[in-house]
């Protein structure tokens, strides 16, 4: 779910069984071969049932991913 505010998005979603991470990727067209942006990451929580992430919006229309991973973030 995504809702606008004060020029923020704000995405909520649900948590994914066996997941320790979630990846945000931004994007002004989905089409694009490499996904977007890397935006941030939000890491699983014993007992959370659902996550949120918030992200300056920089256009009119933007496109979210949000990948569940076991993987470590690396530093970027």
């Amino acid at each position: 779910v995504i809702q606008i505010e004060n020029n923020e998005a704000i995405l909520t979603w649900n948590s994914v069984s066996g997941a320790t991470y979630y990846y945000v990727y931004s994007s002004e067209n989905p089409e694009e071969v490499n996904w977007g942006d890397y935006v941030g990451y939000v890491q699983q929580e014993e007992g959370i049932a659902s996550y949120e992430f918030r992200h300056l919006v920089s256009s009119e229309k933007m496109f979210y991913r949000i990948i569940a991973s076991t993987n470590t973030p690396t530093v970027r």
